[in-house]
């Protein structure tokens, strides 16, 4: 069972692909943000990924 906050964070597949919230000057930034963020959830999901296979190892 997840926390209250534990719910929060995960986001459907489908929600992640959309474009990012708010309001942008040009379609170019809003690109940019999207790129951006797809490459944190990456990195947050290898840096998750890492400390399982870590902590496996232990």
């Amino acid at each position: 069972m997840a926390g209250p906050h534990e719910h929060e964070r995960q986001q459907p597949v489908d929600q992640a692909q959309h474009a990012p919230p708010g309001h942008f000057l040009s379609v170019e930034l809003e690109s940019d943000c999207a790129r951006f963020l797809e490459d944190v959830r990456n990195l947050v999901r290898r840096r998750e990924q890492e400390a399982i296979r870590v902590g496996q190892r232990l």
